[in-house]
């Protein structure tokens, strides 16, 4: 979690990768376990992903919904992601795509160091 900037540590991590299927991710963070969480609305490796993200402030009957496109783009990939948010959580824009950039840079540094 540093390399994303933050400061803690991967405390659980569920993965069902299928339509219908669940994720859980949670980290700690001020000795207090902090989770993302959410449903596989659509599962088309290696190209696209749509999936719900919940948080603990976010009503899990109305979350946010996420596709997650991947296109070939020589010898890397673009990424693309379009995350919808609501209305009311429209204070959250610039923190949300800050976020996502820096899973998307950490990711990038991973890959490179495996080369």
């Amino acid at each position: 979690l540093q390399s994303m900037g933050l400061t803690g540590e991967i405390a659980r991590v569920e993965i069902d990768p299928r339509i219908g299927g669940r994720f859980l991710f949670c980290d700690m963070r001020d000795g207090e376990e902090f989770c993302h969480w959410g449903t596989y609305l659509e599962f088309q490796p290696p190209n696209r992903l749509v999936f719900t993200w919940n948080t603990p402030d976010s009503d899990e009957s109305d979350p946010c919904n996420v596709c997650l496109t991947i296109a070939p783009d020589g010898a890397g990939s673009i990424v693309t992601i379009d995350n919808e948010i609501d209305e009311k959580w429209q204070d959250y824009i610039k923190e949300t795509k800050s976020g996502w950039q820096s899973i998307l840079q950490a990711e990038d540094r991973i890959l490179k160091e495996q080369k």
